[in-house]
Order: C-alpha cells, then sequence, then structure tokens
C-alpha cells in the first residue's frame, strides 16, 4: 500500500535541522478484508470476510453468494474449516475427477461420518449436485455429536414445512432432530412464512453463515 510520511526534526543546537516527505510502501500480511467484487450487498458479507481471512474461502474476483453450493463445495469448505485428521477413506465411485484436495475433504468427512452418500450402498456423494438445506443440517448436526454438543432436548421448532417425523424413516427422524438442533443453535434459520424449505438448495451465502456459526459453536465445546 503506498503512503508518505513526514519527517521533521528542529534541533539547531545541535545542528540537526531536517524537514522532508518519503514515499514508502506497507505490505499486510494475511488476505484482504473484502476480497470479491460482488457481496458488498450481500446480507452475509461479514461472514463470507470472516472465513476468506481464515483461509476457506480461496480467492477469487467473485463470490456468486446466490449461486447454489455444490456438494462438493461443501465437503471441501467443511473439511478447510475443521482440518479433519482422520484416515481419507470412502467407497465413494464417483469423485475421481475431482482435485486431491476436494477428494480428500470427502474422504475425510465420509471415514468421519460426516457424510453417508446418496444411495443405499454408499457408493455414490454426486458431488456436482445442489446440497439441500435438510441434508446440511443433517451434516451439520452430526459433525456437532461427534465433537460432543449435547443435543438440547427442550428445542423445538414450528416451521410449517417440517414435520414431526417421529412416526417416519430413520432419514427423516434425522433431519427433524438436525433442523430442530440447528435452530435453536442459530446455524439455520427459517425463511419467510415461517418455513424452512427443507428441500430448497443452499445458497453460497448461507454456506458462508452455516460454516461460520457452526465454527463458533464448536469454539465453545473446547
Amino acid at each position: 500500500i503506498p503512503a508518505t510520511i513526514h519527517i521533521e526534526v528542529n534541533e539547531p543546537a545541535v545542528g540537526v535541522v531536517y524537514n522532508q516527505n518519503h514515499s514508502i510502501e506497507f505490505e499486510l500480511k494475511g488476505k484482504a478484508i473484502q476480497p470479491f467484487s460482488d457481496i458488498e450487498k450481500s446480507w452475509a458479507k461479514s461472514y463470507i470476510n470472516e472465513l476468506y481471512a481464515k483461509g476457506i474461502f480461496a480467492t477469487n474476483d467473485k463470490f456468486y453468494p446466490t449461486n447454489n453450493t455444490e456438494r462438493y463445495q461443501f465437503a471441501l469448505m467443511l473439511q478447510r474449516a475443521l482440518k479433519l485428521e482422520v484416515p481419507a477413506t470412502t467407497t465413494f465411485t464417483d469423485i475421481e475427477k475431482y482435485d486431491a484436495e476436494t477428494k480428500n475433504a470427502i474422504k475425510a468427512l465420509s471415514s468421519y461420518g460426516v457424510i453417508n452418500g446418496v444411495n443405499t450402498e454408499k457408493t455414490l456423494f454426486a458431488p456436482s449436485g445442489a446440497i439441500s438445506r435438510q441434508d446440511t443440517a443433517i451434516m451439520i448436526n452430526r459433525l456437532l455429536d461427534k465433537k460432543g454438543y449435547k443435543a438440547n432436548e427442550e428445542a423445538t421448532i414450528s416451521f410449517t414445512d417440517v414435520k414431526d417425523a417421529t412416526n417416519g424413516s430413520n432419514y427423516e427422524k434425522e433431519a427433524y432432530k438436525a433442523i430442530t438442533q440447528l435452530n435453536a443453535l442459530g446455524i439455520m434459520t427459517g425463511k419467510e412464512g415461517n418455513k424452512f424449505d427443507p428441500k430448497g438448495t443452499l445458497t453460497r451465502a448461507e454456506m458462508a453463515k452455516v460454516l461460520s456459526v457452526t465454527l463458533e459453536v464448536l469454539q465453545g465445546l473446547k
């Protein structure tokens, strides 16, 4: 960063009289506070900047906050945030075309029990598919369980589009619990009309908030 400083010394008694401007440059260590050109008006601006500063989001011209979050992107950012040191193994057969960091992220989260895949055989992750808000809640809730978070048994929700899953499938029960817990923690909240939009896709702006608040909760567990 270019700058100008003015140095003035006036000590004639000792023969030192100096009055001069100097051009200098400052080098800031770390990353810029706001690297993306399209987040100025985004409600998630502070979350995005925070995670960029932590190295979770990579430098790019744009962040595309309203775009859908793809499943591989969510896994990659989550692993960057967590830095899980677990055996990176998986049975997924549809992730080979991705770079090493992405594959290792998916494998690590699979080994840790955060992601299970999209089919019964657990061989498909559907990495390029848009992640739903419901699946996001499930993954984060599994993570919290692994990290020792004690569920708030008194937490409730009143979303009109999330049904009580007492008599539902295991997946429905897990989704209901996850949405309830994450809503209570403020990690994921509702939308207009008192709805959660469980099958709706997670935007990149929403991803930033989910990751940021999740890290805050995890920090509180230490």
